[in-house]
């Protein structure tokens, strides 16, 4: 669905705010999301849910039966999980497990209060006294 609404190389500031607009939750292969200060953040502003799928160089067949899978989890988490966030579904191991349906497993690596903290520490307000962090 990508390719019918944006260009290859679309950035994340352009995608995630059409995504969360129309209730959708975004799928990624882009590792780095949750480290690239710019990317997370446009996910996050938008409000938007966003699900990385892992890998490594796993085929598209192997990553999509992952999903598949692992499809209950997903539901779970985000049925019980406010938005924004972004979740992390991992590969079962061994790899090859994947094709007796074992499931991948799921982690929500980044939610609202965690991205506030990061958000405070990036930008300090001086003689604000952050309580338990």
């Amino acid at each position: 669905m990508h390719d019918e609404h944006f260009a290859q190389d679309a950035d994340d500031e352009e995608w995630a705010p059409y995504v969360t607009q129309r209730g959708w939750i975004g799928l990624s292969r882009d590792r780095r999301i949750r480290s690239t200060v710019v990317e997370y953040d446009a996910v996050m502003f938008a409000g938007g849910r966003l699900l990385v799928m892992t890998g490594g160089s796993m085929k598209t067949d192997l990553l999509a039966m992952n999903f598949l899978n692992t499809l209950p989890r997903i539901e779970r988490v985000v049925q019980s999980q406010a938005a924004p966030f972004i979740a992390m579904l991992y590969r079962p191991s061994p790899v090859e497990s994947i094709l007796t349906g074992s499931p991948g497993s799921l982690k929500v690596v980044l939610t609202v209060s965690d991205w506030e903290r990061k958000r405070r520490k990036r930008f300090p307000i001086p003689g604000l006294r952050e309580s338990g962090d």
